[in-house]
C-alpha cells in the first residue's frame, strides 16, 4: 500500500512550534539583514538547529544565507546527498503545493511570515502554515 501524509512525507510544523516558542507574536522584525535577532531555540535535536536566510550572496564562502548555500552547492535538492522532500505546506484545510518543499529557517519575514527555502529559492511564508523543517548541525 501506498503511505500519505507524515508517514511518508514527514510532520509539519507552524513557525511557532518550528521555533519551540508558546508565542512568536513578539518577533516581528524582519531579520534578513541582521540574523543574530534569530530566535535561538527550536524543535531540533540538541547540537542542531534551524538555517538561517540572510541577504548575503549564496556564492559567498561562508554565506549566512545557509539554504541558498546549499541549493548553490547542490542544484538538485531533492537527490543525493540532500534527499529534501517534496512536502509542500499545510494551511488551515489542506495540503498545498507538494510539488516543490518547503522548510522553515529561523529568519522572520515582518509581522506574519518567516522565510523558508523552497526548490525556487527563498521565500517569506505565514507563520501559521504548517512546513516542514530541515536542521544543521550547530
Amino acid at each position: 500500500s501506498t503511505e500519505t501524509g507524515h508517514n511518508s512525507l514527514g510532520n509539519y510544523y507552524n513557525w511557532t512550534a518550528a521555533i519551540a516558542s508558546n508565542n512568536s507574536s513578539s518577533l516581528t522584525q524582519d531579520t534578513l539583514n541582521d540574523i543574530s535577532k534569530n530566535p535561538k531555540n527550536s524543535i531540533c535535536p540538541k547540537g542542531w538547529r534551524l538555517p538561517t536566510i540572510s541577504n548575503q550572496s549564496q556564492t559567498t564562502t561562508g554565506s549566512t544565507n545557509e539554504f541558498m548555500r546549499l541549493a548553490s552547492l547542490y542544484p538538485s535538492i531533492t537527490n543525493s546527498p540532500l534527499f529534501f522532500f517534496k512536502a509542500g505546506f499545510i494551511n488551515a484545510s489542506s495540503q498545498l503545493n507538494t510539488d516543490f518543499g518547503l522548510y522553515w529557517s529561523s529568519t522572520i519575514s515582518g509581522t506574519n511570515g518567516a522565510y523558508t527555502l523552497q526548490n525556487t529559492g527563498n521565500a517569506a511564508n505565514g507563520k501559521m502554515y504548517g512546513s516542514t523543517v530541515r536542521c544543521l548541525a550547530k
